[in-house]
């Protein structure tokens, strides 16, 4: 009879410190629930990581795009003009910076059809360069033919500070100023200084860097 009481009484003990023993997992059953509590979100460099945006799905500011550039801005739905811009990455003519260039061989020239500064309207904008314009940025930029691509373009004056807005992310700037595709006379357009962030107009026949973008 006492063996059994032992017995007994040992079994009830197990139990009730395997019990307690459970109730010490609060800490990872938030809310008295079963899931453990979330990791904290870690920051990836997409860049680095090499993060490419997919055939079909979201992008991410950060990432490869199609032509082989670097994602800088998300309209967050898809525009007339398309949703992403990508910039054309570091090293992307070749050297070891951006190239520097007046912006049109013939300035001053009026290009009336360049006078845009709105998101979505780089490409019109240096496509109507192009048509004038045997070299300058816009023709560079237009050149470019990076991850394949024919469609790239001088951002505009919009374009250009989404652009400055993220590039830390893009990389590969140089201290000093860059063109635009946004006119604003027959003998100036738009740039904007990096690092600083300063931007005016300015004369086309002096020279600033290009750094290439298209839009998908």
């Amino acid at each position: 009879m006492r063996s059994l009481f032992r017995a007994t009484t040992s079994l009830t003990f197990g139990l009730l410190f395997a019990g307690a023993l459970a109730g010490c997992g609060g800490a990872t059953t938030p809310n008295g629930g079963g899931a453990p509590a979330p990791s904290p979100t870690v920051a990836v460099d997409r860049q680095a990581a090499g993060l490419m945006c997919a055939p079909v799905g979201d992008c991410g500011v950060g990432d490869i795009g199609p032509g082989g550039g670097v994602v800088f801005y998300d309209a967050g739905s898809t525009q007339p003009w398309g949703r992403y811009m990508e910039a054309a990455p570091a090293g992307w003519n070749g050297g070891s910076g951006d190239p520097k260039v007046m912006t049109c061989d013939k300035a001053p020239v009026v290009i009336t059809a360049a006078e845009s500064e709105s998101i979505g309207s780089g490409l019109a904008n240096t496509e109507a360069i192009v048509a004038v314009c045997a070299s300058g940025a816009g023709v560079l930029a237009a050149t470019y033919t990076g991850g394949g691509k024919t469609d790239w373009f001088l951002p505009s004056k919009a374009e250009m500070d989404e652009l400055f807005k993220q590039r830390e992310t893009v990389r590969g700037f140089e201290d000093g100023y860059y063109w635009s595709s946004s006119r604003n006379s027959a003998g100036s357009s738009y740039r904007m200084h990096f690092p600083i962030g300063s931007s005016y107009y300015d004369y086309k026949n002096g020279e600033s860097g290009v750094r290439p973008i298209r839009v998908f």
